[in-house]
């Protein structure tokens, strides 16, 4: 807009990209602007530094060497241009443009009746802080003038602007400004932005209009947050839940976003409202379980009433795949680590007949669950691991391995085991476990309390041999009979995309059939990492009366920190130990977190004849039941847990006698008869352990029976064999000695030696090897027994004691109950030093209630002046000995503290002792805040930082401060947010100038950069070198990061479009309802403030709410933006302008056309010739075709080959019938799946559109 044809600086453009294609693959991007080239990215090796290849972020700017002048650009519609120039060698280069800018002089001119602007970018009288302004072109004269974050302007002069009949007004004013980051704006009356509508803030709980969500006298253990259009159909889960014995509180997103963000709409708000009610709320009823009722969107813009962002959540930054949504975020409420405090579920429901639906399936669950086999029948389906093995051994088969262990180990022996596998075993005439979907659905069908999938997936499908996707949810007939689902794989647990909902998502609110939870990845699926999440989480979940959120909890936080598990007592490390933090955030429960999974009500008591049969015996099998007659099965299963024989129990009396045959070729080893018996209103399991030639375990026991955290533990086995048994051992979890026992009594084995105490609560894991005569030796894995204890035992956290403050510097810790009875008014005390601590003098005090497993953050304000460079502080909690405390070894806590956080307040400014102002000298400069610099108390934190050269901002060198190679910088941070600053304050560095003569650096070339909150880039920051003590001095209104650089960067922003997943250069042909994703990147940094991402279609600014810009970026130097517009019929001209921190400003323009022609425009195929497999792209317009296939031919005419869907597009909604652009793949083999001879293959692309046929023949080569 208008820019300065006379101004001398030249137009400075980055662009930022993201690279999609593989790691092998160098990015080649130039980029022009107006027909002037910006730039192009570096040639050379991908093993060299500064070349762009793969996955990583690439730039091109002009910042600092620009040649492109002023009056290169016009006022109006500009061009920017990326292009990819040159074509790789294997593969396609693919770059996802994140942003651009460009920076440039523009006149004082208002633009539509308003203006941002700030002082010239040139003043030939440097130290000169007054200015006068002029700016026109305002066709009103109601005209506004602000100081932006300061006060409104009055009293400037307000006169014609040129020609007066043309009726054009200028306004006329000085102001002193004593940085360049001080903004201004002006605007006419008309202009401003009014709301759309006013409404009345209304409490939050109709019955208690007196309270708001911030009075410490509300209470819950159950919260319930939903969307207002959700409300009071939500109001009947809630009454459900208080039936139920819990407090429940039920809070819409609005209300929290009224108290918690001033109405305005955020995910942080929310955790922010569930931290303060875990924290603030009476803790009488301590916060444990939220359920988030209503879907989520990735636009958070969107406005729609049935495909809403109801209950926005998170999203994190995975390894491959990129953003993943994730609820974890709300149930880290206590102090700053990844683990969960409290149970997040989500059920993601769109509307309020999905609430219902839920709440029935869930009453139906708790309340009226039919009593039959189902409530004892799992399932675990195996994918397609043909060529996916454990270790690389081809006997072990990944996915089938991993559901043997958990269902031999972790599956209570009592619950009967069905495997499902989709991949045939090849050493078996027949395999009774492969099958299909429909093998599938009949499972369901019959009833199932525990599915496990582990395999290959999609959002809407288990994708191994396509065997279960979204329609097939609709064909289960399983009302009454929902299993609990545990999806280990890819995205089945996505819940970000309300138009194309997943498995998981389908699954759960499927009226009447489906399941009723399913713990699922909304992100890229790990092999082993997944089985790592699965093996910790399902240690827990199986335990009766366990809550399925607080079973996902402990195993999260098992697998988070511990990163191994245990298999055939062999400790195995999680792989990638850099994707557990991105595991425990994309599995996340669709479902209710406060479910218990249903079981049998009772246990059966079994016994047999004869514990150590041989194959072809029959087995006498006694049954005792709880209740009178009932119906039920009797199985007999092998040592894999393989039901091998299954026939019908009817009973007429409580106990029973029946045959039960052991087959001719039941394999040696252990074995197991288990039973399920219900009478209609009760039913019971059990089950007893076999050997054949192996000796069977009959009992283990504990002594003492419920060891407390002091207990030294014995364990006593009774284990049978007919021919004797020579020796019974034990193996500990994580000690590697053997543990041995003597026999007590005949048959029954005790530990020699007791295992220690364990000094807390929890489990301690175990294997048991009985020896019998023969030398087998059977081997009973993953026993444990539970520590408990009625005792508290309070703790302070290692590590916790740290400086903190809001209002005023504070202490904080972070302390404990990891004991089985709450504690009151606990007390804790401070000291100074060692020998304050001797003497009990303590400095400061507090109480606290701890609940059995609670934790909490004790703040108390620090009396002490700030003028030492060092405290040593003691913590104790408990001093006076007032609790029955089982470990005493974790009461106290002690850290040598290193103040950073200083006081700040309207009267004094910074102050160190509370009397007086205070600079605060730190070892690389200073830092003061005068009097009325803001507007309340507040603690600030003041750091000196090691920082890195910046490797994506091209141009910018770190000056060293106090040595060679070390670069610091000072980081100032308000700590209360509702103190504003409203004069600016001093950073101050200390140059040496020795140093930089040294290092050939010039001092008068050394400049003051600023880190930005949003983007994390470094921006130019305005500051006067004093020459007499070579310090930098700035005054500014924003705190943040500040460190000095010399600064040679002027290349522009890089900027690429990508429609429907093809990459535009300058025009190309679209769908009307495109996904256009648009990517800027610059090596400098971004500017990535709203107001500086504009992206106009036909000269419109695109509608928010078909457009989606993240608030947040992992990296500063990459930003995507996600469009879905309208387009009608024609030609549109698409507009993007961005600019980057440096204020390289960036354009690009885009031809798009929207054909209302059917047409299929074939691209072609890539790679021709191809090694392995070639890629079909084509083009559909103008809407779904009827019909879609490419036919293989030899150079003879025989068709060898009919391709219609391939895996990319069979999870799509119209897959490779879908209109814009599509691909296709041929994986280079024929219809029988072997491999087609080197050659030239004709493709017949064929398409039908309503009773129109195009067809297209292109040739294709194999060459390997």
């Amino acid at each position: 807009m208008y820019p300065d044809s006379f101004s001398p600086n030249p137009v400075e453009v980055t662009a930022l990209f993201r690279g999609k294609s593989s790691s092998s693959i160098r990015h080649d991007v130039m980029v022009w602007l107006n027909d002037n080239l910006v730039g192009r990215t570096r040639d050379g090796l991908c093993s060299q530094p500064g070349v762009w290849c793969g996955q990583d972020s690439g730039r091109v700017s002009n910042v600092g060497v620009s040649t492109i002048q002023n009056l290169s650009l016009r006022h109006g519609t500009n061009v920017l241009e990326v292009q990819l120039p040159t074509k790789p060698l294997v593969g396609t280069d693919i770059a996802l443009l994140n942003w651009f800018s460009v920076t440039y002089d523009r006149k004082y001119r208002a633009f539509h009746n308003q203006i941002k602007f700030h002082m010239p970018s040139i003043v030939f009288r440097p130290g000169i802080n007054l200015f006068q302004f002029e700016v026109d072109g305002f066709t009103d004269p109601n005209i506004h003038l602000y100081k932006k974050g300061v006060s409104k302007i009055v009293g400037f002069n307000l006169d014609f602007g040129g020609d007066p009949d043309k009726q054009i007004f200028k306004i006329t004013f000085q102001d002193n400004v004593l940085s360049p980051d001080v903004e201004y704006m002006a605007v006419t009356e008309g202009q401003k932005k009014k709301p759309l509508r006013v409404e009345l803030d209304e409490p939050f709980d109709p019955d208690r209009p007196n309270l708001t969500l911030k009075d410490p006298s509300n209470s819950a253990d159950y919260l319930i947050i939903t969307h207002r259009s959700f409300y009071n159909t939500a109001l009947r889960y809630r009454d459900y839940r208080r039936s139920q014995g819990l407090n429940v509180e039920l809070v819409s997103t609005q209300d929290i976003y009224d108290e918690f963000n001033y109405g305005i709409k955020s995910p942080l708000a929310i955790k922010k409202f569930i931290q303060y009610v875990y924290q603030n709320w009476d803790r009488s009823h301590r916060l444990k379980y939220v359920l988030l009722l209503g879907d989520a969107n990735l636009n958070y813009k969107t406005t729609s009433t049935t495909q809403g962002d109801f209950v926005p959540t998170f999203f994190y930054q995975t390894f491959k795949f990129g953003a993943a949504p994730t609820d974890l975020p709300y149930a880290l409420v206590s102090g700053a680590d990844q683990l969960p405090d409290i149970a997040i579920g989500r059920l993601p429901v769109q509307t309020n007949s999905d609430i219902q639906i839920a709440l029935e399936k869930l009453q139906e669950y708790e309340q009226t669950p039919p009593k039959d086999q189902w409530r004892n029948q799992a399932l675990f389906i195996s994918g397609n691991d043909a060529g996916t093995f454990e270790d690389g051994k081809r006997s072990k088969p990944l996915f089938r391995v991993q559901n043997g262990r958990v269902l031999g180990y972790e599956l209570p022996r009592s619950v009967s085991a069905f495997r499902l596998n989709t991949i045939k075993d090849s050493r078996l005439d027949f395999d009774p476990n492969f099958g299909g979907t429909t093998d599938l659905i009949e499972h369901f069908d019959d009833g199932l309390f525990y599915v496990n999938f582990m395999g290959h997936g999609g959002g809407a499908i288990w994708a191994d041999v396509n065997l279960f996707n979204l329609s097939d949810v609709d064909r289960l007939n399983n009302k009454g009979h929902y299993p609990f689902v545990t999806s280990m794989t890819c995205f089945t647990g996505a819940f970000e995309n309300p138009g194309n909902p997943g498995l998981a998502h389908k699954l759960v609110l499927a009226k009447d059939k489906g399941a009723i939870g399913v713990l699922a990845s909304s992100g890229l699926g790990w092999a082993y990492n997944d089985f790592a999440v699965l093996w910790a989480v399902n240690q827990f979940l199986f335990v009766p009366g366990i809550h399925v959120g607080d079973a996902i909890n402990i195993g999260k936080i098992q697998y988070f920190l511990t990163r191994h598990y245990y298999v055939n007592d062999t400790l195995r490390t999680v792989p990638s130990p850099s994707l557990t933090d991105e595991m425990i955030h994309q599995y996340n429960l669709i479902g209710d977190p406060y479910l218990q999974l249903i079981s049998p009500d009772d246990t059966l008591s079994i016994t047999v004849d004869n514990p150590n049969p041989q194959p072809g015996d029959t087995l006498q099998v006694n049954i005792t039941a709880p209740f009178g007659g009932g119906e039920g099965y009797v199985e007999l299963a092998d040592r894999r847990n393989q039901i091998v024989n299954r026939i019908p129990l009817f009973t007429s009396g409580s106990s029973t006698t029946l045959p039960l045959p052991v087959p001719l070729d039941f394999p040696e080893g252990t074995g197991v008869v288990r039973a399920y018996l219900s009478d209609g209103t009760r039913d019971a399991s059990g089950y007893v352990n076999l050997g054949v030639n192996f000796a069977t375990l009959a009992e283990v026991t504990t002594i003492p029976q419920s060891p407390t955290a002091l207990d030294s533990v014995f364990i006593r086995i009774r284990a049978t064999d007919a021919e004797g048994i020579r020796k019974v051992f034990l193996f500990k979890q994580n000690v590697w000695d053997t543990i041995f026992t003597k026999e007590v009594s005949p048959g029954v084995y005790q530990t020699a030696t007791p295992f220690p105490p364990l000094n807390k609560l929890g489990r301690v894991y175990y294997s048991i090897y009985i020896e019998n005569n023969r030398g087998n030796t059977s081997i009973f894995r993953n026993r444990y027994y539970q520590v408990t204890d009625t005792r508290p035992d309070l703790l302070i956290f290692p590590g916790s004691l740290h400086f903190t403050g809001k209002e005023g510097v504070q202490l904080s810790l972070t302390a404990g109950n990891l004991g089985g009875t709450g504690v009151q008014q606990a007390l804790i005390h401070f000291y100074q030093d060692t020998s304050n601590y001797n003497h009990r003098t303590p400095f400061a005090t507090a109480q606290v209630d701890l609940q059995p497993g609670d934790s909490l953050t004790v703040q108390v304000d620090f009396p002490l002046p700030l003028t030492e460079t060092s405290y040593l502080i003691y913590a104790e909690i408990d001093p006076l000995r007032q609790v029955s405390d089982f470990n005493r070894q974790n009461n106290v806590v002690f850290a040598r503290l290193f103040p950073e956080f200083f006081n700040v307040t309207p009267e004094l400014g910074s102050t160190l002792t509370g009397s007086r102002s205070d600079t605060i000298h730190l070892s690389v400069g200073a830092i003061y805040f005068p009097p009325a610099a803001v507007t309340g108390k507040t603690a600030i934190q003041v750091r000196v930082k090691n920082v890195e050269a910046p490797r994506q901002q091209k141009g910018l060198t770190p000056v060293p401060l106090l040595s060679p190679g070390q670069n610091h910088a000072v980081e100032v941070t308000l700590l209360n947010p509702d103190v504003q600053l409203v004069q600016p304050f001093m950073v101050e560095l200390q140059l040496n100038r020795s140093l930089l003569q040294s290092l050939n650096i010039d001092i008068q070339q050394v400049k003051l950069y600023r880190k930005t909150r949003n983007s994390r880039a470094w921006l130019f920051t305005s500051a006067q070198l004093d020459p007499a003590e070579d310090k930098l001095r700035a005054f500014v209104y924003e705190p943040g990061l500040f460190a000095p650089f010399l600064s040679s960067d002027a290349t522009a922003p890089k900027i690429e479009l990508t429609v429907d997943g093809r990459p535009i250069k300058q025009s190309a042909q679209v769908s009307s309802k495109p996904t256009m994703f648009v990517v800027v990147e610059d090596e400098s940094g971004l500017d990535i403030r709203k107001d500086q991402i504009q992206l106009f279609i036909d000269d419109q600014p695109v509608p928010e709410d078909k457009m989606f810009i993240p608030d947040s970026v992992q990296s500063s130097d990459v930003l995507g933006i996600r469009l879905t517009p309208e387009l009608d019929k024609g030609s549109h001209d698409m507009e993007v302008r961005v600019q980057d921190v440096n204020g390289n400003v960036s354009r690009k323009n885009y031809s798009l056309l929207v054909s209302d022609v059917f047409d299929v425009h074939v691209f072609g195929a890539y790679p021709n010739p191809f090694r392995d497999q070639t890629i079909f792209s084509y083009f559909v317009s103008p809407d779904v075709l009827d019909e879609f296939e490419i036919r293989i031919y030899t150079i003879s005419g025989r068709l060898i080959r009919r391709i219609t869907e391939d895996a990319n597009t069979i999870n799509q909604p119209f897959g490779a019938r879908a209109s814009g652009y599509n691909e296709l793949i041929w994986d280079g083999l024929d219809e029988n799946g072997v491999e087609v001879a080197n050659g030239v293959y004709f493709a017949l692309i064929r398409a039908r559109f309503r009773d129109q046929v195009k067809e297209q023949i292109i040739k294709v080569a194999k060459l390997k």
